[in-house]
């Protein structure tokens, strides 16, 4: 069977505290600024997060809703 682990993506603007939580409870979770991309635009956060395929968490709602749809 094939490993269906959860991938993080956790964009800058949430703490650096619940990406630890995450690999506490043994999650592969890494942040936007652990891969360089702080102060990147929302269009790269994605595609990063894509490219990965990592579920992004992020604070910025209703600009990644509007880039989900394009």
């Amino acid at each position: 069977m094939k490993n269906l682990q959860t991938k993080v993506y956790v964009d800058e603007d949430i703490s650096q505290l619940l990406v630890k939580i995450l690999r506490d409870k043994g999650l592969d979770a890494v942040s936007a600024l652990e891969v360089n991309m702080k102060e990147k635009p929302d269009e790269q956060h994605l595609a990063y997060a894509k490219q990965e395929k990592r579920v992004l968490i992020t604070c910025n709602r209703v600009d990644f809703i509007k880039l989900a749809k394009i």
